[in-house]
């Protein structure tokens, strides 16, 4: 066998390799893995253990002093978290671009009342042109009972691009 067929071979059974590797284990895409994220580190109660596993599984960061967030690789998000509230952003240079922004949008649209089917599609979330947003709500505007999900993105904003993806936590019993 020649050197060029050994290595033409070669090639086309690694392309061949790559492709098949893609069908068998395809990747998320930024939006599924965001709505990972959210699933997986948003909605638990936030504790000790959840701290815990945010430090083994992602990059902590510190911005701004006592300000704690966590980096993912993968998604190009930063994930913050406390005991009331959860958001996942993404900013330029790695902001979502429009089609990832529309497909967080539908996840969203799509988790949402499959979830927590006591939360209401806030119609007022739509802001307009530039923005991709929704709101999955419930309780009185600016009242303690308020909680839900909401997410929003400004992907055509060049350099000032960004996203949100946020749960206010349902309030505690009193």
């Amino acid at each position: 066998m020649s050197k060029i067929t050994f290595t033409l071979f070669i090639l086309t059974s690694f392309g061949i390799g790559l492709f098949g590797a893609s069908r068998l284990w395809p990747r998320d895409s930024r939006a599924e893995r965001i709505m990972w994220l959210f699933s997986h580190y948003c909605l638990p109660p936030y504790s000790e253990d959840l701290a815990e596993e945010l430090r083994q599984n992602l990059d902590e960061w510190h911005p701004f002093g006592e300000s704690q967030g966590w980096l993912d690789d993968v998604s190009g998000s930063i994930l913050s978290v406390d005991a009331t509230r959860c958001t996942i952003s993404t900013f330029a240079p790695f902001a979502l671009d429009h089609d990832e922004a529309a497909e967080l949008r539908d996840l969203v649209n799509a988790f949402a009342p499959q979830r927590f089917p006591e939360l209401q599609f806030d119609s007022k979330s739509q802001l307009g042109r530039a923005e991709l947003a929704t709101a999955w709500m419930t309780g009185a505007v600016q009242s303690a009972e308020r909680w839900g999900i909401y997410s929003f993105a400004y992907p055509d904003l060049g350099e000032r691009a960004g996203s949100s993806l946020s749960y206010a936590r349902a309030p505690l019993p009193r």
